[in-house]
């Protein structure tokens, strides 16, 4: 991945070239998570919004989206339930709503009030939000793969990802 021609015509290589030239970086973690702590979390910062939104929505699982830029169980924006925000209003041919779970683009939302900024699958997957006509994006390559884990007690994700930006790109 490191050392291959972009778009632009560029070519990362980091000093030292021999060491950079046709390599990659691998990224590995092991993630501890408090499912606790983000339960209450959801729960507490859900109420705040609906009393924020006179008792409007669908209090964590909403906050939840927000987050991930998805509902729990992966619904399309197509199938979500009434009551719930939109978090991506249009299409990725800016006509109309989503077609699919994976049809659309961020292009129209520069600030995030649907979908925000921060949301973990608009900075993984950025679409046109770079600006460009989306071609940044095809900047934007990364190999991800995360797994559950699960002890009697604790439970987690171990994360890989392999690419060449890394600062760009984790």
């Amino acid at each position: 991945v490191l050392g291959s021609t972009y778009e632009g015509g560029e070519r990362l290589l980091p000093g030292p070239e021999w060491l950079s030239d046709g390599g990659t970086y691998l990224v590995y973690r092991k993630y501890w998570i408090d499912t606790e702590a983000i339960d209450t979390f959801l729960r507490d910062a859900g109420d705040a919004y609906e009393k924020a939104r006179g008792g409007v929505g669908a209090g964590a699982a909403t906050v939840a989206a927000k987050v991930v830029g998805r509902f729990r169980l992966g619904e399309s924006p197509v199938d979500w339930p009434e009551g719930h925000d939109g978090l991506i209003a249009t299409s990725s041919s800016g006509q109309g709503p989503p077609q699919t779970a994976n049809d659309f683009v961020y292009g129209h939302d520069t600030y995030g009030h649907a979908c925000p900024l921060g949301a973990h699958i608009r900075r993984t997957n950025p679409r046109d939000a770079l600006g460009f006509d989306g071609q940044l994006t095809k900047r934007h390559r990364i190999v991800r793969r995360g797994v559950t884990w699960e002890t009697a007690t604790e439970m987690g994700l171990h994360f890989v990802a392999v690419n060449a930006r890394i600062h760009d790109q984790f």
